[in-house]
């Protein structure tokens, strides 16, 4: 298996790592460099963190977790009028910990 690895030239090798999530067996692209990601419309990465602050300096946000709901349509919404992209298998992990945030305040 080795042997037919190194007859694919290294840029090639390289390219196609990248294509098929870049990272370690198992871990999605967002997790390359340890850390998983949200992104902003021009491409960016945005650590998780940042998009947690946006959800949780929102004014409607902050009045449906403090009545206790979970609002995954108010969520998308404010972080898509800000221009950040959270990955789905990402996204309730931020909304619940800005939900948490917003109940410790």
């Amino acid at each position: 298996m080795f042997a037919l690895a190194e007859l694919i030239p290294e840029d090639v090798r390289e390219a196609m790592f990248r294509l098929c999530g870049g990272g370690r067996a198992g871990q999605p692209a967002e997790h390359v460099d340890g850390e998983a990601a949200a992104y902003r419309s021009d491409g960016s990465r945005v650590p998780l963190e940042a998009a947690v602050e946006v959800l949780v300096q929102d004014r409607r946000f902050r009045g449906a977790a403090r009545r206790g709901r979970e609002p995954y349509g108010l969520a998308r919404e404010v972080l898509r009028s800000a221009g950040i992209r959270v990955p789905r298998r990402h996204f309730r992990k931020v909304m619940l910990e800005a939900s948490r945030k917003v109940l410790a305040s």
